[in-house]
């Protein structure tokens, strides 16, 4: 009896266990789309400052007065004069530009005003040239402004975007030329040179249109005169006014890093 109540009961089970198996509702899969990642972009306007430092070099040449030095005097002035100053400092400026972006692409243009410091001095002194006093050549080469006029065109690699660029160059450079003969003659120049620049950089943006860059620039004014005067004495009368001419050939590197906020931008 007890065997046949337990196998009717082990066929009620496997009766209903396939009745209760369709009831069983089976859960149906959800899916989650990936979140929607903001793609950094760089068009519009932006505005900036920049900090760093610059390399400077001034290659020096002089044409010296025959008249009042000789053919001998002046040639050996000339011969000793050859000379490259160079100078470091810091620089720091503002910027701002607007960008245009098709896709991964990005062409825009820039410009920045900065202030430059550091200086270098080199003396010369040619005994024996003059005809009571020995000569000495000096001269003190500074940059102190500089404004850039630039293209730019970078592709972007996620939030990097890494460009080159180049145009005008603006520089202000500083000289102190001297002649010592009887006096010390001094020419004391500051004037704005025209030039180029070329260089390149990453820059890197941040959420709500924030920009950081790190940036490299060349920068040459080209050649320029400065004509240091005579200055008459007993030992060294003056034939001419026109006593040398220094010849500078300046050029600038310059490495800095920056912040902008661009405010037309997707973020």
């Amino acid at each position: 009896m007890q065997l046949r109540v337990l196998g009717a009961i082990a066929l009620a089970v496997l009766t209903a266990a396939p009745a209760m198996a369709a009831d069983v509702a089976v859960p149906v899969p959800v899916y989650f789309p990936p979140p929607v990642v903001a793609i950094p972009g760089w068009a519009g306007l932006y505005f900036g400052a920049t900090v760093g430092g610059h390399w400077s070099k001034d290659d020096i040449t002089t044409t010296t007065s025959i008249a009042n030095y000789g053919a001998a005097g002046a040639a050996t002035l000339d011969a000793l004069s050859p000379v490259s100053i160079t100078a470091k400092g810091a620089i720091a400026g503002v910027q701002a530009g607007y960008n245009f972006q098709f896709g991964r692409v990005v062409v825009g243009i820039e410009t920045d005003v900065n202030w430059l410091a550091g200086t270098n001095t080199r003396t010369l002194v040619v005994p024996g040239l003059a005809r009571a006093t020995p000569a000495a050549l000096s001269n003190s080469p500074q940059g102190s402004v500089l404004v850039t006029v630039r293209p730019r065109l970078g592709i972007t690699f996620d939030a990097v975007l890494a460009y080159v660029t180049g145009g005008l160059a603006f520089e202000t450079v500083k000289s102190t030329d001297s002649v010592r003969v009887n006096a010390i003659e001094t020419t004391n120049d500051s004037t704005l040179h025209t030039g180029w620049t070329f260089g390149g950089g990453l820059e890197y943006a941040l959420p709500k249109g924030w920009l950081l860059k790190a940036e490299y620039l060349y920068v040459s004014v080209g050649i320029f005169d400065v004509t240091v005067g005579c200055v008459s004495g007993a030992g060294f009368p003056c034939v001419t006014a026109a006593d040398v001419v220094v010849h500078h050939k300046y050029t600038d590197n310059i490495f800095r890093v920056g912040v902008s906020h661009l405010f037309a931008g997707p973020l």
